[in-house]
This record gives C-alpha cells, structure tokens and sequence, in this order.
C-alpha cells in the first residue's frame, strides 16, 4: 500500500543505477537500466540477475511493455524495439538480433512504448506508430515534430489511449486522427494571462481516474 518502502539491492551491478522503467510480469520484476543490462528479479526485489541472452544481451533499454504473448523493450534514446516470446525473457536480445524492428527510418528516438487495443505502439516526437506483422506503420497525427510528442503512453480506464504532446494531454479512441479528445487540464487562473499547468511528464490511473504529473 506504499507504507514502507525497501532499498534496491543495486540489481546485479555492483552499483546504484539509473532506472529507464519497470515491467511487472507476474512474480517477474524486470527493469530497465540505463546504459547497462536488463535486469530481472524473481523473489520481488530481494535479489537480481542479468536477463536476456548471454550472447546478445539487452542493453540500455528505455521503455518496457508486454502484450502479444511478447515482453517488449526499446532502446533508449532510438529506434529499435526488441522483444522476447519466453515469459523470463531468456531470449531478449539486443542490438542487430533477428527480432529487431526498427520503428520507421532514420534514427528518431522512440519515446515511449504501450500494448493497447491488441497491438504494440510506439511514440516518437514525429507521430504514432502501430507494430502490425513486426512493421511499424505511421497512425498520421500532425501535431508538428516536438522532442515532447508522445513522451508518454497510458492504456486508459475507459479502454482509450492517453498520451502527452508538447504541454498538452490527449485522449484517443482509435477510430481515426479526428477522434482526440484534448483533456489537457484547465487553467487555475482567472485573471489575464492565465495561469495554467504544464510541462507534463507523467500519466497513471486508478480507480477510473486518469492521473497527470506536471508543473
């Protein structure tokens, strides 16, 4: 319940780490570690190991997802994605493995990485790609390029996707480009200029309620 909380165990390092994200697959902790391997624990925490292949590993992941009968990684700060079918992630590889899909050309960094209504999408700051037959395929939103763009993906509540576009939030049902609902929360002022919230930089829900962390 967040009452207490425990220090990591510094993973399988030797040294405290920067966390890129972290992926719960049933008793299976993995996360994401900056410039270094993907790490897994399977005891919640109390211990942790290498994952992925001892050959190719994973390195330097950003965002993690699962779905498709596949736990899903991108690397951080580019465009590939990489993906394991074994539930332990045994077989996660890293750069230039056969499973590699690289999000669209030209070395755009992926963003953030989200399963939802049955596929895989990827943000990057041009637009929204949805993963079909291990291809990445432009969704279309003209939102102008922003390093900011799709810094964030939330599967909603209500079954919509939810994402962050420069100082904006977004909700979406999937029914083409025209169907984004701006939920972007409203100025706190009433007095010109208006006073607002913004630099968003992370969403969550709970309980129905859709959770926006900004400044």
């Amino acid at each position: 319940d967040g009452t207490t909380w425990d220090a990591d165990a510094n993973m399988a390092l030797g040294a405290a780490q920067t966390a890129n994200d972290v992926l719960v697959v049933g008793s299976d902790v993995f996360v994401s570690v900056d410039t270094n391997r993907l790490q897994r624990s399977a005891d919640q925490g109390a211990t942790w190991a290498n994952a992925g292949s001892a050959t190719n590993p994973p390195n330097n992941l950003g965002s993690l997802a699962i779905g498709g009968g596949r736990l899903w990684g991108v690397e951080d700060g580019r465009n590939e994605l990489h993906y394991s079918s074994a539930v332990d992630g045994s077989d996660w590889e890293g750069s230039g493995d056969a499973k590699e899909i690289i999000v669209c050309p030209g070395v755009v960094a992926v963003n953030d990485i989200a399963w939802w209504n049955g596929a895989l999408y990827a943000g990057r700051p041009d637009d929204l790609y949805r993963i079909e037959n291990d291809t990445a395929l432009g969704i279309g939103f003209k939102f102008g390029y922003h390093a900011n763009n799709f810094k964030e993906l939330l599967p909603g509540p209500n079954g919509t996707l939810w994402w962050i576009c420069r100082n904006k939030v977004y909700e979406w049902g999937g029914s083409g480009t025209r169907s984004v609902i701006d939920r972007t929360p409203e100025p706190f002022d009433v007095n010109l200029p208006f006073d607002r919230y913004g630099e968003f930089s992370g969403l969550a829900h709970r309980d129905g309620f859709v959770y926006v962390s900004g400044k």
